[in-house]
């Protein structure tokens, strides 16, 4: 390939390539970009196994220390008030691991520091009434980064290659790939700190045939995260231009570039909920639970304002040069958390248990169930102009991004890279901030945003049959909505493919987080159990489900899941990436003969030994066919095609999306 020669390539390749004395896929060296090359010679592996195709090296030795304490106290104060004070304490360090010449390995180092502190307090005051305290501290600290370096031993960052810049005194890549042929791991230098205490309190007391419960949680919670991403920029070469990721990488056709000012977010925030609850005895073989949970949303704040809410049209007053749609905290209506409180999250629970007979039981039961925000959605919230900004340039037949000198004709300022300066400061930025053009919004709200919600129920029959053997056959499902979901507000395919641009051009892409994820769960579970007698017991479990959903990851931090068609929100619902329709799980334990006749000597070497198995069978894990996007087949945009099977089409005849 380095010498224009592509003919190995099953097909014939576009951007260029021409056939040559019968000899198809051939392309003149001249026309390589000059970075390409010296990448390519200086620190990407070209050994090659000319019996399969394949490159391969190996990775670099790393070595893992785990350090670890653990600790307990407990005290009785008197008879009716116990303490009890416990501690886990973990250091972590990944030492780093590269191989000169060669970006692909490496292992990135890591260290970890964990604390984890708990006091707890049980007093019985009364006979029938119980208060239970804990009082929680944990902290955690974790860096991590990696340097990769040349063939002459020279640390490695695109900044010596193409015509870029990254912030003063640091040299790292975080991400260089080509479809079909290499991608380079994330090496980033990136510090996380989270912190938490609070308390949760119990109450107990049984009155008569009712036992009562009441509760509260309080949590005060902190995350910053700093790291350099994406200061070095992340590029990716996916074969618009030729049908080759590498052959793009050659010629330096970037399909994706992305570069930013850094990330530093920091958000603080409390959760409290609370709870009250009756089981209530009606008769000695009926008991009914009622119950009823209040968890409020009360989002994070982000210190120094660092965030935006996307609302279409909407001109901001904080940053009057904002492009229409982006608001930012100070903004009517929309504050330091960007999500609005709201406090109407009240979670009925009902169950319900008859003895039918002493050897027959009845179960069923009913629940909602509210989803804490995770503090890590906000990470890239924090990502965007004036803040940090981040822009993204996409490579296509109408507009060619050159490795060599990507912002040439493509800067907000111009055909020089917009960076420094570079943004590792929580001090707010000038009203009077330039945004440019085609502004990058890695991560934003909707001002409707809502905490997801689980529906759950039940209803199982138990049924023993002897004294050691029990039969357990349930229904259980559960309905999830409002769960984390992000989609791009200004998708640049689908509909917007035939303009050749994105619907709103003062934006590249806006990805939103919302609310608008659903999901179903069904499931038939039996399980049999033999307790242990004359040395065995065994239990197994079958379990028969189906799980549909929207997006099968509840992490929207990296912009997944990403909906495929934001115009049509269904058009990703399917079966879920988790649903594994049948799972049965035995396991079982056989004590031998004690032996207690024979000698001593024979009883304690051969008698009473304990053998135990567990198997597994479950269905495999559920597939999508994709390929290719917009109808060619060609896999350079962002959404790919889905299958589409038409009874008496012939294969390979390129039918087209769902979405033409």
């Amino acid at each position: 390939m380095l010498n224009g020669d592509f003919s190995a390539y099953p097909t014939m390749l576009g951007g260029g390539f021409t056939t040559v004395n019968g000899k198809r896929n051939q392309i003149y060296p001249t026309l390589f970009d000059p970075a390409s090359i010296r990448i390519a010679k200086t620190v990407l592996p070209l050994g090659q196994d000319p019996a399969s195709g394949l490159v391969y090296y190996q990775a670099p030795a790393t070595r893992e220390t785990y350090d670890e304490g653990t600790g307990r106290l407990d005290y009785s104060i008197n008879d009716k008030q116990r303490l009890s004070v416990r501690s886990f304490i973990q250091y972590y360090k990944r030492a780093e691991g590269s191989t000169p010449g060669n970006i692909l390995a490496i292992n990135p180092g890591k260290t970890g520091k964990f604390f984890n502190e708990v006091l707890n307090h049980t007093w019985t005051i009364t006979p029938s009434t119980v208060n239970a305290l804990s009082l929680f501290w944990n902290q955690m600290h974790v860096f991590n980064a990696g340097t990769q370096f040349d063939s002459s031993g020279n640390s490695f960052c695109l900044s010596k290659y193409i015509n870029i810049v990254d912030p003063p005194g640091t040299c790292y890549s975080e991400g260089l790939n080509a479809s079909g042929g290499f991608s380079t791991p994330y090496s980033e230098f990136t510090g996380e700190m989270r912190r938490s205490f609070g308390f949760s309190d119990y109450l107990t007391r049984s009155i008569g045939n009712h036992t009562v419960s009441v509760g509260a949680d309080f949590w005060h919670q902190s995350a910053r995260e700093l790291t350099f991403y994406p200061a070095a920029p992340i590029v990716g070469f996916n074969g618009y231009s030729t049908g080759s990721g590498l052959a793009d990488f050659l010629l330096g056709r970037v399909g994706s570039f992305t570069q930013g000012a850094g990330e530093i977010a920091d958000v603080t925030g409390i959760l409290f909920g609370a709870y009250a609850q009756d089981q209530y005895r009606l008769r000695p073989n009926l008991t009914l639970t009622l119950g009823l949970r209040w968890d409020p949303n009360l989002p994070p704040a982000s210190k120094a304002g660092r965030g935006s809410v996307y609302i279409p049209g909407a001109q901001s007053t904080m940053f009057p040069n904002a492009p229409a749609g982006l608001l930012f905290p100070g903004d009517r209506g929309v504050s330091d958390s960007l999500i609005k409180n709201t406090y109407g999250y009240f979670e009925p629970r009902i169950a319900i248990a008859y003895q039918a007979s002493p050897r027959t039981a009845f179960r069923a039961g009913f629940g909602m169930f509210t989803a804490p925000l995770p503090y890590s959605i906000y990470n890239h919230v924090a990502d965007i102009s004036p803040f940090s900004p981040m822009y993204t340039l996409n490579g296509s037949t109408a507009q060619t991004v050159q490795f060599s000198s990507p912002w040439a004709n493509f800067s907000p300022t111009g055909n020089a890279s917009p960076f420094p300066p570079f943004a590792y400061s929580l001090t707010p930025p000038s009203a009077n901030s330039q945004f440019g053009s085609q502004v990058t919004v890695p991560a934003t709200f909707r001002p409707d945003f809502k905490l997801g919600m689980t529906q759950s129920w039940n209803l199982s029959v138990e049924q023993q049959f002897t004294s050691d053997f029990v039969v357990h056959l349930a229904y259980v499902g559960s309905q999830s909505y409002h769960q984390t979901t992000a989609i791009d507000s200004n998708p640049g395919q689908i509909a917007a493919l035939a303009r050749g641009v994105r619907p709103n051009a003062a934006f590249a892409q806006i990805l939103t987080t919302t609310s608008l994820g659903t999901s179903n769960y069904h499931s038939m579970q039996l399980q049999a159990e033999k307790r242990m007698s004359r040395g065995f017991q065994i239990q197994s479990s079958f379990t028969w489900s189906k799980t549909i959903d929207l997006g099968s990851s509840g992490n929207v931090t990296f912009g997944s899941p990403a909906l495929a068609n934001p115009y049509n929100i269904g058009y990703n619902r399917g079966i879920s990436d988790l649903s594994f329709p049948f799972v049965s799980v035995t396991n079982g334990v056989y004590t031998t003969p004690a032996l207690r006749n024979w000698n001593p000597l024979l009883r304690s070497t051969l008698g009473e030994w304990e053998l135990s198995a567990i198997y597994t069978l479950q269905s495999g894990r559920p597939f999508g066919i994709t390929g290719g996007n917009g109808g060619n087949n060609s896999g350079a945009l962002q959404y790919n095609d889905r299958a589409d099977f038409v009874p008496g089409a012939t294969v390979q005849t390129h039918q087209g999306t769902k979405e033409q």
